[in-house]
């Protein structure tokens, strides 16, 4: 009996200092675990009741001698606090619901109640602690996720896309840009931003920079030219800005390849003042330069020479008449290059019509200017027709020198061109030159004014002169009601249409142009009543000088004539020149208050060409003038896409004239995109080639968009 009492307090003792060793073990672990879970003192302190029970509980257990049953229950909770101290909750309660069914146990209830709440807490903390981990986990996901696909958007860009620090040093060099300036990443990150721009725009762009980190500029942009990875040269669109995290600033720098842009706006501009076919240029042009020419030749006392060439027609054959246009055009193609060899880089040539060219030779002599156009006579005569064997090209040329007696540009043409008439009646048959000579202006004057007197009194009497109507496109309706009224005169010598700009100044000035302003009257309002018939809102537009416009006898016998053709007045519109309404303005305000009456429409033409006008006073016209419509210039309009000068002051214009009541007319419309800048802008109609071209009748049905 003593031995197995004394067995039983050996075990106890043993199971009694094994739970201590166990109990301290435990509580150490726990307390470790949840300090670093971050659980609340208050429950660290709970923990430590319960492990305390334990061992006092473990203690009292001793000293009543305890049973088998009790060491096999202390040994339960033993490994119940073990599997909690592992995470193992799940085994933890199987071994505590081994406990709670033990009558002899019931001692132990206490503690098993609270170890529960603890297990319950502890879960409780775990789950939220996890939760956290994963919130982060998934924030932190998102944001790498954020970062990539930004980082892969600025990659697959067809942009140059730059970052650089507060130090101007690059930190970001994307994929396009690597690929376009052949510079890798690894070459260029940590490098100054001077390494991407010329060395010569540098100071500026820096300055630019400067401007963006201290706050003077949000957005700031640029052009400059770099070279790519194959050694072309490209024009870069910059825009600099900057994004603040933080509080630390990173310069954003985005490049855009706008070279082929640039590239059609030059084309843009060099089509409108040149020839596409010989590159020379076109007749507009050519007269802005003759009139720079006689200035200079003025100021500093040189003197040039004017050569007026038309290529003889008849020299092509009477089986042939006027060639196709491609053999016209690759034969004037091949007398410019030769052209080129003749003449320096400051004289000026230019295609004045079809068949007509015209060169001024700076600085040159008597002399000088006949060796020209003996050499440029040879050349022509070398010249063959590829499809026209056998044929021999001649060509007659006239020459005139200035400066002369403050001769405008115009004026020289004339001379010219009479020059050139008067070596082909010497020499029909064969390529000549004839000089006239200005030197006595009354001689040379006198001679161009019999000439062209001639030229247009013939016309009328036999009828020579004839009328095209080019139309207008109302934007709104996307109809054509207008149509304007131009004037040819066909060459009695070579069958050629010639228009109004080779005459009208010449017959103003010979006092023929109320003769001229009359036919077309005359005529516009025949047409009128025979179209009226098919198209009863037909209206038509004609041209008035400033010599009929201020004629009281011709508004007059205007006024008749509506009355006469039973015409509303309302259908029939007179152009006035806006440098004439400058000039003049009380003289022109006094002949519209007399048109106001008959019912007539009146437009202000070329409104915005005089650049050198305040625009102030321009816009003043629409306001004290009784102005129906104003056609802006086509100076203006042909350059919308180009220039933002232009395409601001024709915005101005157009809600200027709607502010007054009048309508607002565009006119050298010469592609789709010009027509829906035009549309953007608000203006009434449009006029040019891309809606219609003039023709000898009038095409009520058409296509803007053919």
């Amino acid at each position: 009996m003593a031995q197995s009492l004394q067995g039983k307090v050996n075990r106890s003792m043993v199971i009694v200092a094994v739970m201590t060793g166990i109990t301290i073990s435990a509580a150490a672990t726990v307390i470790l675990f949840l300090s670093q879970m971050n659980i609340p003192l208050t429950t660290l302190a709970t923990l430590m009741v319960a492990l305390s029970l334990f061992a006092g509980f473990a203690a009292y257990l001793t000293g009543r001698h305890l049973t088998e049953q009790s060491a096999n229950d202390l040994q339960t909770l033993q490994e119940a606090i073990s599997e909690i101290v592992r995470g193992q909750d799940h085994r933890a309660t199987e071994h505590l619901s081994l406990l709670t069914t033990h009558e002899s146990t019931a001692e132990l209830s206490g503690i098993v109640e609270q170890l529960g709440q603890i297990m319950s807490r502890q879960q409780k903390l775990t789950s939220v602690h996890e939760l956290r981990i994963k919130e982060a986990h998934n924030k932190s996901e998102k944001v790498k996720l954020q970062l990539n696909s930004l980082r892969e958007l600025m990659n697959s860009a067809k942009m140059l896309i730059i970052t650089a620090d507060e130090q101007l040093n690059i930190t970001f060099f994307n994929e396009f840009a690597q690929r376009f300036t052949g510079v890798k990443s690894e070459a260029i990150l940590h490098r100054g931003l001077a390494t991407v721009f010329p060395s010569g725009e540098w100071d500026e762009v820096n300055s630019a920079y400067q401007d963006i980190l201290d706050g003077k500029n949000e957005l700031v942009e640029h052009d400059s030219e770099i070279v790519d990875a194959n050694g072309r040269i490209r024009t870069i669109w910059w825009l600099h800005s900057k994004f603040t995290e933080n509080n630390v600033s990173t310069l954003l720098t985005i490049g855009h390849d706008v070279t082929e842009r640039k590239e059609t706006e030059k084309r843009i501009v060099w089509l409108a003042g040149h020839d596409p076919v010989t590159g020379m240029l076109n007749r507009n042009k050519f007269l802005d330069e003759f009139d720079k020419a006689i200035f200079e030749a003025n100021r500093s006392q040189q003197t040039c020479c004017l050569l007026f060439i038309r290529i003889d027609e008849g020299s092509f054959g009477d089986d042939h008449n006027l060639p196709a246009k491609q053999t016209v055009d690759s034969l004037l193609q091949n007398l410019a290059q030769s052209l080129k060899t003749l003449i320096y880089y400051t004289d000026i040539q230019g295609r004045l019509s079809e068949l007509e060219l015209a060169i001024i030779k700076v600085d040159t002599d008597e002399i000088g200017a006949q060796i020209l156009a003996d050499q440029l006579l040879m050349s022509i005569n070398m010249l063959s027709v590829s499809n026209l064997p056998g044929i021999k090209i001649r060509a007659h040329v006239g020459k005139v020198m200035f400066p002369v007696n403050h001769t405008s540009a115009q004026e020289l043409l004339g001379y010219a061109e009479l020059a050139m008439h008067q070596a082909k009646s010497k020499s029909p048959m064969n390529s000549a030159c004839h000089t006239l000579s200005l030197e006595q202006s009354e001689s040379g004057q006198d001679s161009q004014n019999t000439f062209w007197k001639q030229q247009i009194e013939n016309a009328l009497t036999e009828k020579r002169f004839t009328l095209y109507y080019q139309p207008l496109l109302d934007l709104k309706t996307q109809t054509s009601n207008f149509f304007e009224v131009l004037i040819r005169m066909n060459d009695a010598e070579t069958g050629e249409i010639r228009t109004a700009g080779s005459f009208i100044e010449i017959a103003e000035k010979l006092d023929l142009i109320h003769l001229i302003d009359e036919f077309v009257l005359g005529a516009s309002l025949k047409t009128l009543v025979a179209a009226r018939r098919e198209q009863p809102d037909l209206n038509l537009i004609i041209n008035l000088s400033e010599r009929t416009l201020l004629n009281n006898r011709f508004i007059e016998q205007l006024g008749k004539a509506l009355n006469k053709s039973q015409l509303p007045g309302e259908c029939f519109n007179v152009k006035v020149n806006t440098h004439l309404a400058l000039k003049n303005h009380d003289a022109v305000l006094q002949s519209m208050n007399k048109l106001q009456p008959l019912g007539c429409g009146i437009i202000l033409d070329d409104f915005g060409l005089q650049a050198d006008i305040e625009s102030q006073k321009l816009m003043a016209l629409l306001k004290t003038l009784p102005v129906t419509m104003v056609k802006i210039s086509g100076n203006l309009i042909k350059n919308l896409l180009v220039n933002d000068y232009d395409r601001l002051f024709v915005g101005r214009v157009s809600k200027e004239a709607h502010a007054n009541g009048i309508k607002s007319i565009a006119e050298f419309v010469e592609d789709a995109a010009v027509l829906k800048q035009v549309k953007a802008m608000d203006i009434d109609l449009a006029q040019g080639f891309y809606i219609g071209r003039p023709a000898g009748e009038i095409q009520t049905a058409f296509d803007p968009e053919k």
